[in-house]
C-alpha cells in the first residue's frame, strides 16, 4: 500500500514541477502525437471500434425503456448514456457536477441529463462560454477556475453528494488536480468520467488519477475510452461501496 503511495507522491511531484529538460521531452511527444493524429498515422483501429462503450450503455437503456431511440445524444464518446445507466434504477432523475461545461450542447456531458429532468453544477473558466450556456440551458455555469473552487461551499445545496461527475479541463494535470480537490473537500460522487489524454500526454495523469481512485472506494469499469479522431482519452468509474 505505501508503494503506491510513494508512486502517487512521485507523479503528483512531477505534474507539478517536472524540470524544463523533461517538460521540453513531454512537449515534443504530445507534438508528435498531435501530428500523428492530425495526418491519421496512428491508425489504431476502425473509427466504428471506438464507440463500443456508447453502444453498450445505449443498449442498456433502451432495455430499460429510460431513453428512447429518438432521443438525440450530444456527448462526445457516450458519457451522457453512461451517466443515466450508472443512476439507481429506484431514481427517476439525478444530479451531477460538470468540471470543464465548455458549450451548453456540443459535446455537452450534461445537456441530455438536464433534458431528463437532472439538477446540476457546472463550471467553467472562460466568461463568454459561461454566458453562452447560462442563456440556453436550466440548470447554470459558474465562472470560475476550477483549481480554485470552494467545493465544500459550493457543493453544499446537493449535500456534497452527486450521482454523476464530468471533469475534462486542459491540460490533463489540471484535471486530475482537481479530482483531488473535489474528493479532498469531501464531495463523492456515484458515477465518474475523467479525461487524462493519454494519447496526447503519456500515461502519467492516467495512472495517478487510478491511484487516487481506487483509494477513495472507486471501480474503474471503463479504460483508455476512444473518440472519434482522438486515441485514449478517458477512464469512467463507479462508486465500489
Amino acid at each position: 500500500m505505501r508503494v503506491k503511495y510513494v508512486t502517487l507522491f512521485i507523479l503528483e511531484m512531477y505534474m507539478r514541477y517536472h524540470p524544463p529538460r523533461l517538460r521540453l521531452k513531454m512537449h515534443t511527444i504530445r507534438l508528435a502525437r498531435r501530428l500523428a493524429i492530425k495526418f491519421q498515422l496512428n491508425q489504431i483501429r476502425k473509427l466504428e471500434d471506438r464507440d463500443q462503450p456508447l453502444e453498450r450503455y445505449y443498449k442498456n437503456l433502451l432495455e430499460r425503456k429510460t431513453f428512447s431511440q429518438d432521443s438525440k445524444r450530444y456527448s462526445q464518446s457516450g458519457q451522457d448514456l453512461f451517466a443515466l445507466a450508472m443512476l439507481p434504477q429506484y431514481k427517476d432523475m439525478g444530479t451531477y457536477l460538470e468540471i470543464g461545461s465548455y458549450l451548453p450542447f456540443k459535446h455537452s456531458n450534461t445537456a441530455l441529463l438536464e433534458i431528463n429532468g437532472w439538477s446540476g453544477i457546472s463550471v467553467e473558466k472562460q466568461n463568454e462560454f459561461v454566458q453562452e450556456f447560462n442563456s440556453a440551458r436550466r440548470n447554470h455555469a459558474i465562472c470560475a477556475n476550477a483549481l480554485d473552487v470552494e467545493y465544500s461551499s459550493v457543493c453544499k445545496p446537493f449535500d456534497l453528494h452527486f450521482d454523476y461527475c464530468s471533469i475534462d479541463i486542459d491540460p490533463a494535470e489540471q484535471s486530475y488536480f482537481v479530482l483531488k480537490r473535489i474528493i479532498e473537500s469531501g464531495v463523492k460522487f456515484n458515477s465518474l468520467t475523467f479525461e487524462h489524454d493519454k494519447y496526447r500526454d503519456g500515461p502519467v495523469v492516467q495512472i495517478a488519477s487510478y491511484i487516487l481512485l481506487k483509494k477513495h472506494g472507486m471501480t474503474r469499469i471503463e479504460k483508455d475510452v476512444k473518440a472519434r479522431g482522438f486515441g485514449s482519452f478517458e477512464d469512467w468509474w463507479i462508486r465500489a461501496n
